[in-house]
């Protein structure tokens, strides 16, 4: 950047490059004073897709990339700020990992959500309230899906966003979002309207991703194999020796 008195940003110096791009030894040689100048600040965007982040094998290299490639660009006893945007798409991905403090207690994770928790997704113990409002929502969406059949697509017109003005104080009970101004103005008037009509247009697993940082692991979904589990059932016994608890021999 340009050198500007007064200027904080005076001669900064910015480098864009994508996660699997070339990472390793960046620097910059300053033709003025002859200086070299290493990175001092790191930031991170969105360094994952959805077929990476169900991928054991990406995720790995990513997570790889970041320990090593990114995070040992500082110079010689220089420190190096680190600072992550981050959406967690799958369970273990690369984002959930940096986000887990346990494991990764250096990036100091802060894991936000939109909303407190989507009325329509009763507990076991929910309470005749919680059930009342789920009811509300559901009847909102059945008058949603007639809005869109009439071609009530204007918000003056829509009977759903009416009826969620109607009862807006029973079907927003209870619920807080981080983001209340986060809506459309054309298609809905709160937040927690948009979220819900997110739900319905995309399902609730989506929305708890994208909005929440709060992947569900899919039961019906392949079982990832994990190194940990793999090694606990190994046997360790001698080949070819029988353990004595054995009762039947299965030939492959």
């Amino acid at each position: 950047l340009p050198v500007i008195p007064g200027s904080k940003a005076a001669g900064a110096i910015i480098h864009c490059v994508g996660i699997e791009g070339s990472i390793r030894g960046i620097k910059h040689l300053d033709k003025d004073s002859g200086l070299t100048h290493r990175p001092d600040i790191l930031l991170l965007d969105d360094i994952q897709t959805d077929e990476s982040a169900n991928s054991l094998t990406q995720i790995a290299t990513r997570l790889n990339k970041i320990k090593s490639s990114l995070q040992g660009l500082k110079g010689v006893q220089k420190s190096l700020a680190a600072l992550a945007a981050l959406t967690v798409i799958a369970a273990g991905d690369v984002a959930d990992q940096l986000l887990d403090n346990k494991a990764n207690p250096s990036w100091r994770g802060l894991r936000y959500g939109q909303i407190s928790r989507i009325p329509t997704e009763l507990p076991t113990d929910a309470t005749l309230e919680q059930k009342q409002q789920a009811e509300l929502w559901q009847r909102y969406w059945e008058l949603r899906v007639e809005d869109f059949s009439e071609n009530r697509l204007a918000i003056e017109e829509s009977e759903a966003t009416a009826f969620y003005r109607t009862n807006r104080d029973s079907m927003d009970r209870d619920i807080v979002v981080q983001w209340e101004h986060r809506y459309d103005p054309l298609k809905q008037i709160s937040a927690i309207q948009h979220i819900m009509d997110e739900v319905q247009e995309r399902g609730v697993n989506a929305v708890l991703a994208e909005y929440n940082n709060e992947p569900r692991i899919d039961s019906k979904a392949d079982v990832r194999l994990d190194a940990n589990d793999i090694v606990r059932r190994l046997s360790r016994l001698k080949r070819g020796v029988v353990p004595v608890t054995a009762t039947r021999l299965t030939a492959f």
